[in-house]
């Protein structure tokens, strides 16, 4: 018992470094142990094994070059990047809904971005769910004149010379004048983050 006893310490939670853990008792009956805890907190000795309790940082890694079934340019992006907004889990250099192509989708497709953010995180939709609730806001059908204008603009952004700069900085690359494009950088943006947070 006194060794079960002592597994159990070894594993209960240290709140936030304070040195406290829930009480706890525990019996056993016919070599089935129970153990119950208090709302009572206690201080104990460090001990050599912590529970590790980390809030996600997610970085999005789906490219505003990435289409769905619709056809348009970011829209799996900017579901990710609200999803994980509204679930607490996004990577705190991302805005969940921005003002770049965060919003053009929004502006291009027409769509209210209160209506969405609230559907986001009510719903928390799957990404053909989503899609799904595009349509619906459209009527049944999206104006494909408008998909492709949307489209072509995100395709033809391009970042200033100092944002091109940073991101090529920051990702280990020379300025050589052949990225300008900002879905590509943007890329490269991701995958340092991701890179520095999460492989070193």
């Amino acid at each position: 018992m006194q060794n079960i006893q002592a597994r159990a310490l070894r594993y209960s939670i240290d709140f936030l470094g304070t040195g406290l853990r829930p009480k706890f008792y525990c019996s056993e009956i016919s070599r089935i142990l129970t153990c119950e805890f208090s709302a009572e907190l206690i201080r104990v000795e460090p001990l050599p094994y912590r529970l590790k309790i980390n809030m996600s940082n997610i970085v999005p890694l789906i490219s505003s070059g990435t289409v769905g079934p619709l056809g348009i340019l970011h829209l799996p992006r900017l579901w990710l990047k609200a999803s994980l907004g509204a679930a607490g889990k996004l990577h705190s250099d991302y805005p969940a809904i921005g003002a770049g192509y965060d919003q053009m989708v929004l502006d291009g497709l027409g769509l209210d971005k209160s209506a969405f953010e609230a559907f986001i995180a009510d719903s928390k939709p799957s990404y053909i769910e989503l899609e799904a609730w595009v349509l619906e806001q459209k009527g049944g059908s999206l104006d494909q004149d408008a998909v492709d204008t949307l489209n072509a603009a995100i395709t033809g952004y391009i970042h200033d010379d100092e944002t091109r700069a940073e991101i090529l900085g920051a990702a280990g690359r020379d300025d050589d004048g052949t990225i300008k494009d900002a879905v590509n950088l943007n890329n490269l943006d991701d995958w340092a983050i991701f890179h520095s947070q999460e492989l070193k």
